[in-house]
């Protein structure tokens, strides 16, 4: 007998199963272009004997592009690994580098970018003519023996400074992270003629041809400044640092495979040929170009929208708000910010999920719309959380608990008489006494005794030494009042004060600046992961005011406008923490700019402002209906610039 099924249900598809196609595909397509640079660099280096064969891509050029893309493959690999979209939170470069210098991140960018370096150079010299005496053995006479060359070992050395050159410069710029549109869209005037509160029409996608076409400029001033800065100290630090080690390391796996002369040794002067000068800058620049193209392809693509055919990336999920959710709710900072992202587009350009948020009521926790707020309102206010952290003033229950344990040191007198102080004591009877009575004497007379000129630090100097430490002594009580004072603690403390502001303010002291604005941001958006959070609070902030001011239409169960009264709280209370808190904020002794201001700080404030200006003016009509409270209507207009009401 059949029995009854129900309706399968449906699978909630987590965000990271609907991102993660979509970053595949564009990491397909940035490599399909980093894979065009390669192979115009195939053509550059290789052998321009033939016409045909230099170009044609089903031969050796289209070898060495294989090649080459394997080498631009490292670049992807490593921005994968470290990728991060929020901006360092550390106070200071100092700070950064104390928390980074010796971290994995390091040594795994140093790995990678060598074994780019180290495949593109045996690329270069396999792909190099005969006649530019690139290899490994010098041709020398018919009986002369293998001699080793040193113009590849000078050309390796140039890519190895290269590659630190380029880890620094990665480290330093922060290639790993990817910049996204922070509280601004591709297209503002479409969005401002359709009006503030809700635009309809979906902003046109800036390509990423067409933003790499305006990054090629300054990308081209970047490589050659780097490129010329090692060409040109690059011979004064090989010949200095590198020469001999590489030639014995050479020497050595020569003589693995290869018959050379046992007793070649390295020639007074390097090879410092103006051929190998040349090659040394045009071979550099295709590197560092191949490097820097493929970052810039990388972050040209992965800073796109979180749309894919034109619709949100949960749009083919079989429980898309579900899916949202998962990703507003994730710990992972990438699925986290795009579902925020997401939920910007939705709350601003898709109207049907708009809807689906406001009449999804039948689930067994919270409704779409709660959770959404929920997740929304933690992520905004945990401004004021952070903030309420660092001006709590520290415990004192914690330090007295904080603070070890002294032992007392052992006894070594009786203790005080009790009674008849003035009397003469008994005489010592036991041994113990008699030891304690003798120990007390020679206390006595060593503290009685007056002191001996003999026993002070400059008896045990030569007569001229006290001769001239006298001298000194009646030189300084002869000298003038004022010189006196300039040698007063007072005095010393504040030239040393002058001498420190001097070196912070100079070049070499910028990475120990505290400038404002970075302490601000790294204690208002800093998380635990020590990157900042703005990006996600300003599309928190947008997506749900416009959310609240389109439910007075899209809401057929009203239930939305009883929750604006909160919004609004949330809002005006992290306006008035942040802004009390940047108040008092005092500058640090080293920020020599001393600028009190921070572009992200007036980002959220503006977009606090215009998120109580849409609900206030969309819902003032209907507070009373809605128990939203007078005095939040009241100061949400002063708040947001308009009178008050």
């Amino acid at each position: 007998m059949a029995t009854p099924t129900s309706a399968p249900a449906v699978r909630m598809r987590r965000y990271k199963q609907c991102l993660t196609p979509a970053l595949h595909k564009r990491f397909n397509r940035a490599a399909g272009l980093v894979l065009a640079v390669c192979y115009l660099e195939a053509i550059l280096i290789g052998d321009k004997s033939s016409w045909l064969w230099s170009w044609f891509p089903l031969g050796l050029t289209g070898i060495r592009t294989l090649l080459l893309f394997l080498a631009a493959l490292t670049v992807f690999t490593l921005r994968v690994a470290q990728l991060h979209l929020g901006a360092r939170t550390a106070v200071s470069p100092f700070q950064t580098f104390r928390r980074e210098a010796l971290g994995v991140k390091v040594f795994q960018t140093f790995a990678w970018y060598a074994f780019s370096a180290w495949l593109f150079s045996e690329i270069y010299l396999w792909s190099a003519s005969k006649d530019a005496n690139l290899g490994w053995i010098s041709d020398g006479k018919p009986w002369e023996r293998n001699r080793l060359n040193e113009r590849p070992i000078y050309l390796r050395s140039i890519f190895f400074m290269l590659t630190v050159a380029q880890t620094a410069v990665h480290l330093c710029l922060d290639y790993d992270k990817v910049a996204l549109p922070v509280g601004r869209r591709k297209d503002e005037d479409a969005a401002v003629k359709q009006g503030p509160a809700l635009p309809q029409k979906l902003p046109t996608i800036i390509r990423p041809l067409d933003e790499l076409r305006s990054r090629m400029p300054s990308l081209l001033r970047a490589i050659g400044l780097q490129t010329a800065s090692i060409a040109t100290v690059g011979p004064i630090i090989y010949a200095l640092f590198i020469r001999r080690r590489a030639w014995d390391m050479t020497m050595f796996i020569t003589k693995l495979f290869r018959d050379v002369a046992p007793l070649a040794e390295l020639s007074y002067i390097p090879p410092y040929h103006i051929s190998l000068i040349w090659r040394s800058m045009t071979s550099g620049f295709l590197l560092v170009f191949l490097w820097q193209s493929s970052n810039t392809i990388f972050s040209a693509f992965f800073s796109q929208e979180p749309m894919r055919r034109g619709q949100p990336l949960t749009a083919e999920s079989g429980a898309p708000n579900e899916a949202l959710l998962d990703g507003l709710k994730s710990t992972v900072e990438v699925n986290r910010s795009f579902a925020f992202w997401e939920l910007l587009y939705i709350s601003n350009y898709f109207e049907d999920r708009r809807k689906s948020i406001f009449t999804e009521i039948g689930r067994p926790e919270l409704t779409t719309w709660s959770r959404i707020v929920q997740q929304s309102l933690s992520t905004i206010q945990a401004i004021q959380t952070r903030i309420n952290e660092y001006q709590k003033p520290p415990s004192t229950s914690t330090q007295s608990q904080s603070q070890p344990s002294i032992e007392s040191i052992p006894r070594l007198a009786p203790n005080l008489r009790q009674g008849q102080i003035f009397l003469s004591p008994s005489a010592p009877s036991t041994t113990l006494q008699k030891f304690e009575s003798t120990l007390g004497s020679i206390a006595k007379s060593i503290g009685q005794s007056p002191p001996s000129h003999n026993n002070t630090p400059i008896a045990y100097l030569s007569p001229r030494a006290k001769q001239l430490s006298n001298a000194a002594g009646q030189k300084l009580l002869t000298q003038a009042p004022g010189s006196q004072q300039n040698l007063s603690p007072a005095s010393l403390k504040e030239k040393a004060n002058t001498y420190l502001l001097a070196f912070i303010r100079s070049p070499f002291g910028y990475p120990f600046r505290q400038r404002f604005a970075d302490r601000v941001n790294a204690v208002a958006f800093g998380t635990d992961s020590g990157y900042s959070d703005v990006f996600v609070i300003v599309n928190a902030i947008e997506a749900l005011s416009v959310l609240a001011v389109a439910s007075l239409k899209e809401d057929p169960y009203g239930k939305v406008a009883y929750d604006v009264g909160g919004i609004m709280k949330t809002y005006i209370l992290v306006l008035d923490a942040l802004q009390r808190f940047v108040e008092g904020m005092q500058p640090h002794w080293t920020d020599a700019e001393g600028a009190r201001g921070s572009e992200d700080v007036d980002l959220v404030c503006i977009k606090l402002r215009e998120g109580l200006g849409r609900m206030v003016d969309a819902f003032e009509p209907y507070a009373g209906d809605f128990r939203i409270e007078e005095g939040i209507i009241r100061t949400a207009r002063m708040v947001a610039g308009g009178k008050e009401a």
